[in-house]
């Protein structure tokens, strides 16, 4: 029933999506409860705060340093379409609550009221084999970043290399079939590690398999790059023909395998965590997850002073029900904003409209 009505009070000010470009963004902004926060400790004991429904949580900052929030959690999706960006659905929890399934039941919903959702851009802290797979069975594509410790070399396929989710030739140089995160562009060298980083995936991208023909969310049907030769003694006189400006094959594999195939479906039940259409890293995928930034600039407007000053503790209501009716109107305070902009990025518009929109 909460959710219900936050989804009539959000979408009230929110106009049907457009016919251009689109993509949808999910993440999730915690406020502090107007009380003080209660220890493990005390919890087990019986004791409670004076805003039973908040809880803690620890939230870790892209610099490394912790924050410790005694709240609750607002998980937005955001539509971008072209230049214009307004908050589709929210839902609010507790703060320990996990993000994943109020990210799923917005994608249920939005997909219910016919929006034509394809992508969903979420925040790596928030994606899971299990949340993937249920976002491609409802149609939609998750777009998500890769930990450290996630991707790189994955194994082999038909002979060809399983590279962050991808199928890559063999002659993939092996320097570049390691895990290659991208570095800050911080520090006297960060804009040459930076630059750095995206000629080696682009040099990556040359040896990926090209897609062919999309067969549906996770499953696609891709084709040999151009310019790989091949060793294999079998495969010698078909590769000759071929524009030979990579590397070449070492041709160890079968000769039905790798270079000796014109066309392989592959999909994401073969590397559920890292698979992705665009492969990660290309130029294609960046421009794509460069929009989850607008998730990020409507979480913003929430907690910014001069549109809802949603800030910890500013918020006097306590209970779970209170809070998230208060979030669900300073969502329509923000889209009522965004809508009285010219179609332009919005967060280089700020200013006292937003109190009036709010008011």
């Amino acid at each position: 029933v909460l959710a219900a009505l936050l989804d009539l009070l959000v979408q009230s000010t929110v106009p049907p999506p457009g016919d251009g470009e689109r993509l949808w963004s999910a993440d999730t902004t915690y406020v502090d409860a107007n009380c003080r926060p209660i220890s493990r400790a005390r919890y087990d004991k019986g004791e409670r705060a004076s805003d039973p429904d908040a809880s803690g949580r620890r939230i870790k900052r892209p610099d490394g340093t912790e924050k410790q929030y005694f709240g609750y959690g607002a998980t937005t999706v955001v539509r971008s379409e072209g230049e214009r960006e307004f908050i589709d659905a929210v839902r609010v929890d507790t703060a320990a609550a996990h993000d994943r399934p109020k990210v799923l039941d917005m994608a249920k919903h939005l997909k219910d009221q016919g929006y034509p959702i394809e992508r969903l851009a979420i925040d790596r802290g928030i994606k899971s084999q299990d949340l993937n797979a249920e976002l491609r069975s409802l149609g939609i594509e998750p777009i998500c970043d890769l930990d450290a410790n996630e991707g790189g070399y994955e194994g082999t396929y038909r002979g060809l290399l399983v590279v962050d989710g991808w199928l890559y030739s063999p002659a993939l140089p092996k320097r570049l079939r390691q895990s290659l995160p991208k570095p800050l562009a911080t520090g006297p060298d960060g804009r040459e590690k930076v630059a750095q980083w995206q000629k080696d995936m682009d040099e990556r991208q040359r040896y990926a398999w090209r897609v062919r023909q999309e067969l549906g969310p996770g499953r696609v049907q891709l084709m040999p790059p151009v310019g790989v030769g091949c060793r294999h003694l079998a495969l010698r006189a078909t590769m000759r023909a071929r524009d030979l400006s990579l590397a070449t094959c070492p041709g160890d594999h079968g000769p039905d395998e790798a270079c000796g195939m014109r066309t392989v479906v592959w999909d994401a039940s073969r590397a559920p965590i890292t698979w992705q259409n665009p492969p990660w890293g290309s130029r294609k995928w960046q421009r794509e997850y460069a929009k989850r930034s607008s998730v990020e600039r409507g979480n913003s407007l929430l907690k910014n002073s001069d549109v809802v000053q949603l800030k910890d503790k500013a918020i006097k209501l306590r209970g779970l029900t209170k809070f998230a009716i208060m979030v669900a109107m300073a969502c329509m305070a923000v889209n009522s904003h965004l809508a009285s902009l010219p179609a332009r990025n919005p967060a280089t518009k700020r200013g006292s409209p937003a109190r009036a929109c709010a008011a």
